[in-house]
């Protein structure tokens, strides 16, 4: 199974205040990162085999974005999906102060 989905917010912090806030506070392990595609951004693997999940967050011109990226050959993969968005809704992003969290088109 493969699954990928985004979501665009505001917030008043910094990338690298994010990075921070998150790594102080979990669930997952952030890293400091930057690329031609995507500029600075910070990510995580937030789930490890049998499943794998990589989670970029960047900025956009206007506001911030978050791209997941979840593969799994498990038969019950849906579940971890379901749990790694709900953790993503409930805890990262309030975390960091978003805010006006909308679904998106996905950055791959």
């Amino acid at each position: 199974m493969k699954d990928l989905f985004a979501f665009t917010f505001e917030s008043d912090i910094s990338l690298s205040d994010m990075l921070v806030r998150l790594n102080n506070n979990g669930p997952w392990r952030w890293i400091e990162r930057d690329s031609e595609h995507w500029g600075d951004y910070i990510s995580t693997r937030a789930l490890k085999d049998p499943d794998h999940a990589m989670v970029k967050l960047f900025v956009e011109p206007s506001h911030f974005a978050v791209n997941v990226k979840f593969e799994s050959s498990r038969p019950d993969a849906q579940t971890s999906v379901d749990g790694l968005r709900q953790t993503l809704l409930t805890k990262v992003l309030p975390l960091i102060g978003a805010r006006n969290v909308q679904p998106t088109d996905t950055y791959d």
